[in-house]
């Protein structure tokens, strides 16, 4: 604060409070003219020069560009107290240091009109004890409302307003002065508990920001104080601190005004700090390379900081270089004194685990720090969990209280997406994780010179989905299309990663061992979530353990503690490419008739070798998606099964494994079910061999066309691309039927493979084998020239033209259970044992031909059986055509479809749909049911009337499953049961299956 300056005359007087006798006042009214008008000069500052005066701007334009001095407006307040002094010959401390106080004109010319209202009732002899002086102070801080405080206390004592300057020892009007100083929005509050309270304080004082030309003057008086007017510093304006240099780190501070947090003194205090610690840090360096320091000088880089291209870019991804860009176009625009170009800070970084977000997320802080766009820079990492409380109100409290820590620094939320509440179509499922978002939303304004960076980290399908699903002002605050994509670490960064751990370990591997670990660690990458830098911090662990085995069986005198990593080290079985061909063919060695899959498999795993080799992607070359077509027992699961293995020695996959589903799995029971259930089997079989069976039942109702639908849909995502192998397996008429029905299924599922029926020979060895494991011959297997094995060739042959109940292997499979349960029910002397102990047996062909012909003879009758209740069952509605085909009548009656005469189960159909009709208007119910039949009309012939029951049947179901769709999805987006449960139709509405909730027919607009 400056020095008190006092004319000599008010010097002589030594008193603290005004004149107050009406003499004294009088005296100094009849001051001589000339000696009045001596005094005034004397309290008059002198104004500029023209030369001195060019070049400065209004305090208001202070911070918007321009170039020259900076000046702060003469205080009228100041000027009216000199005058004062000078013409009645008033002396106050108190009052001094108020006036001599930069900026806060409105405050000082309130405390100044308190004042004159004091002296009026001094000359008035009037009491000041029913006067009331309390003030409510308001303002930012750092705007100097303690210190006003305090001057004002000291002040009201010095004129006798008060007893004295304590604030304790009295109560009521008179007695006690109370001030309040705080916030301006949380005194509002304060004061709306008791709009009493308000009128018993006269006077608000309104502490505003800080201009930047009196931040400069503060800035410059702390310089001179701290170093005594020794600092220089080093510009070619030859200005010192109010130069170039200290109007940008000014400006830079400004940019801060007029926000809640701006702390105006206190933000200048910890900018004059960073200057004096980078001064120190520069000093440092200087003296450690023997290169000369001076003390008392102040650089450009003290006083605004580094140029940003010197502040480890080197470290950040290129995706944010745009970012860093513009950061350095303003650096330069700053030094022209040219306003910087703005932007929110707030941003989305997207990517997998391990990518760098945190990392780039505090140098993205630091920056920003160090630019003077954040006060602070501090990273605060955050994960959902620590803003969702327990109760209503409590998230948005918890959300308030981290938000208001976090101003001035870069507050981190990791894995965002889990803010997103409730599922699609209802976002009032989770009320506590949506308060989360209205709360940052409300607080949160995103504009530029915010002091404060949210940064919000997680992947891109599930943070695109909560900005979709969210309050729409999210997407406002926090630009997801202009969003930091952090992608998955190719091969060669990831090799970049693996030496510098190695490095920073001390290890040591073989080229060959890190070739390997690589190509492990891009088998990984096809696994959902895939950790990068994690990943290989995991297997750098792994491969400890197996070297720490692997020298644990060597002799002492071999082991060593500095040997390299080995390829086994990372993969015990790393030659599986090498061998995959001798592995492929062991694999199917046990599969009878599929020697033309094989085939084509070894094409495959010879392609991908020799891609490979040429550093192409074999992925992009070999399909990934098949359809396994052929009958029952035809070798489909078991192909499936190993494809795992092809695959995996290929290098597409991360595993082995092979996961199996049904339709069902991947079929919902309400609309919306089905594509979650879908997309959480798909993203289960990342990495992996997707095997759905039957996947003809996919070609039946709305929820599996639904299914279909988002199948095609995730296999053009990028995700999903490449990253899994996807198998549909069905039999082949049916198969073709589902392709038939999208044409982009057909499209992804492009390679198909045939699975033929077995021949009879190929069905005995598949006997053959199944009974080998048992120990367990037939004689005549083992001479296929013989006349016995003709015969099973033929029973067997009779067994296969059985089509409709015929299961290939797996009716060998079952053939071979039953075989050996002959062999161990026959007398010990009906059957050759090869062994004494009996493990090895030989089952007579005559009981081997019985079981056969047995088997025959159950499927010929099964087969019967079902074609005489074909025949007399009657034509109803649910029949279908290929049904009423085979029970269709003898060759005459189809002669004479051509005349219109109708069939007797029609005509029996129609009396009862007519009977029915009439007992239901009898009834007085309203029923589905026509009140009247509708007859067929001449010449219309049996197939043709069948099909047309049958499609008005059809579409009678399509328009219920449509208009019961439409309803439960208009309940969940009501969202009126939080836990989404499926509805049920009642009398007068609908009840969800919880049973707490209830929406009845006139809220959904259904007519009762």
């Amino acid at each position: 604060m400056t020095s008190r300056s006092t004319t000599p005359e008010s010097t002589t007087s030594g008193s603290t409070t005004p004149k107050s006798t009406a003499s004294e006042s009088t005296t100094a009214e009849y001051m001589s003219p000339d000696l009045m008008l001596s005094k005034l000069e004397e309290a008059t500052p002198e104004p500029t020069t023209p030369q001195e005066d060019q070049g400065s701007v209004p305090a208001s334009q202070c911070g918007k560009g321009g170039k020259g001095h900076w000046t702060i407006p003469h205080s009228a307040a100041k000027q009216a107290w000199e005058r004062q002094k000078i013409l009645h010959s008033d002396d106050n401390d108190a009052l001094d240091d108020i006036e001599n106080m930069i900026g806060q004109e409105e405050v000082k010319s309130q405390v100044f009109r308190i004042k004159d209202k004091i002296d009026t009732n001094i000359r008035q002899r009037a009491s000041l004890t029913g006067e009331r002086f309390n003030v409510c102070m308001l303002g930012n801080p750092g705007t100097g409302k303690t210190t006003v405080a305090r001057l004002y206390g000291k002040f009201l004592a010095s004129v006798k307003a008060v007893q004295g300057s304590e604030f304790m020892e009295t109560t009521g009007i008179g007695k006690v002065v109370f001030i309040f100083a705080g916030y301006q929005r949380d005194m509002e509050k304060f004061f709306q508990h008791n709009p009493g309270l308000q009128g018993l304080i006269p006077y608000t004082l309104y502490f505003h920001d800080f201009s930047d030309a009196e931040l400069l003057q503060m800035l410059e008086e702390q310089v001179r104080t701290k170093w005594g007017g020794e600092m220089e510093v080093d510009d070619e304006e030859g200005e010192g601190i109010r130069g170039l240099w200290g109007r940008v780190a000014i400006r830079r501070l400004g940019r801060q005004r007029g926000t809640r947090t701006f702390a105006n003194a206190r933000a200048l205090a910890n900018l004059f700090s960073n200057i004096a610690e980078r001064q120190a840090n520069r000093l440092s360096e200087a003296r450690r390379h023997g290169e000369p320091a001076k003390n008392f000088v102040l650089t450009k880089e003290d006083i605004i900081g580094p140029e940003p291209t010197k502040i480890r870019l080197d470290a950040v991804k290129k995706t944010i270089q745009d970012m860093f860009s513009m950061v350095e176009t303003n650096y330069h625009r700053e030094l022209a004194e040219k306003p910087p170009h703005q932007v929110s800070l707030n941003r989305v970084f997207l990517g997998s685990p391990g990518t760098g977000k945190t990392t780039v997320a505090q140098l993205y802080g630091a920056i920003l720090a160090e630019i003077g766009l954040l006060s602070n820079g501090e990273v605060v990492v955050k994960n959902p969990t620590d803003f969702i409380g327990g109760a209503v109100g409590k998230s948005g409290n918890r959300t308030k209280a981290i938000l208001a820590a976090t101003v001035g620094k870069v507050l981190v939320i990791d894995e965002a997406y889990m803010l997103r509440g409730g599922s699609h179509g209802n976002r009032n499922a989770d009320s506590f994780r949506s308060a989360v978002v209205d709360t940052i939303v409300a607080e949160v304004q995103g504009v530029p010179g915010e002091d404060r960076c949210i940064l919000m980290l997680g992947y891109r399908e599930q943070m695109e989905d909560m900005f979709q699903n969210t309050n729409p002002g999210l997407s406002r605050r926090f630009a997801i299309e202009d969003a930091f994509n952090f992608e998955d670490y190719t091969d060669a960064e990831l090799m970049m990663a693996l030496d510098w751990k190695l490095m920073e370990q001390d290890l040591t591997a073989t080229d060959k061992a890190k070739t390997v670990a690589i190509e492990t660690l891009s088998r990984l990458r096809n696994r959902p979530n895939f950790g990068n830098i994690g990943e290989v911090d995991n297997l750098l662990g792994q491969a400890k353990l197996r070297y720490q085995s692997r020298q644990a069986v060597l002799p002492p005198h071999e082991r060593t503690l500095d040997a390299p990593f080995e390829p086994d080290d990372f993969d015990p079985e790393w030659a599986r490419v090498e061998t995959a061909t001798v592995r492929l063919s062991n694999l199917f060695e046990d599969v009878v008739g599929c020697d033309a899959i094989v085939e084509k498999l070894e094409g495959w795993q010879t392609m991908a070798k020799r891609l490979k080799a040429r550093g192409k992607d074999p992925r992009n070359h070999i399909p990934t998606t098949f359809v396994f077509k052929g009958s029952p027992g035809t070798g489909k699961t078991t192909t499936a099964r190993k494809m795992g293995e092809v695959c995996y020695d290929m290098g597409f996959l991360s595993s082995d494994e092979v996961m199996e589903c049904s339709v069902s799995d991947i079929i919902g029971d309400h609309v919306g079910h089905t594509v979650q259930k879908t997309r959480r089997v798909f993203e289960r079989a990342l990495g992996r061999v997707l095997f759905i069976d039957e996947a003809y039942s996919l070609s039946e109702g709305s929820y599996a066309r639904e299914a279909v639908d988002e199948i095609v849909g995730i296999l053009t995502q990028k995700r999903f691309q490449g990253k899994l192998i996807v198998i549909l397996a069905g039999y082949e008429q049916e198969m073709n039927k589902l392709l038939g029905i999208n044409t982009g299924l057909a499209s992804r599922f492009s390679e198909e493979l045939l699975f033929p029926n077995l021949s009879p020979e190929q069905c005995l060895e598949v006997l053959q084998r199944k009974l080998a494991e048992e120990g367990i011959q037939i004689s005549a297997l083992e001479d296929t020239r013989s006349a016995e094995y003709r015969d099973l060739v033929s029973a067997t042959k009779n067994l296969s033209g059985l089509q409709s109940s015929w299961g290939n292997a797996r009716d060998m499979e079952t053939l071979s259970k039953r075989m050996m349960a002959v062999i161990f029910s026959l007398p010990e002397d009906s059957y050759d044992s090869d062994c004494d102990d009996e493990e090895h047996f030989t089952l007579p062909t005559e009981e081997a031909l019985k079981c056969l012909r047995k088997m025959y003879s159950e499927r010929q009758a099964r087969i019967r059986n079902v074609s005489r209740r074909k025949e007399s069952a009657p034509y109803s509605s649910s029949t279908t055509l290929q049904e009423r085909t085979v029970a269709a009548p003898a060759p005459a009656l189809r002669e004479r479809t051509a005349a219109p005469v109708p069939l007797p189960a029609i005509r029996t159909a129609q009396r009862t749909a007519t009977v029915s009709a009439t007992d239901a208007r009898q009834d007085g119910v309203h029923r589905d049911t026509p009140t009247g039949a509708v007859s067929r009309d001449p010449g219309v012939s049996d197939e043709v009337w069948l099909q047309l029951e049958e499609d008005k049947q059809v579409a009678s179901r399509k328009r219920m499953t449509y208009t019961e769709g439409r309803i439960q999805k208009k309940i969940q987006n009501m969202g009126v049961c939080e836990m989404e449960y499926k509805w049920i139709k009642q009398a007068n509405g609908y009840c969800c299956e919880g049973g707490s909730h209830f929406t009845d027919n006139a809220q959904l607009g259904i007519c009762s």
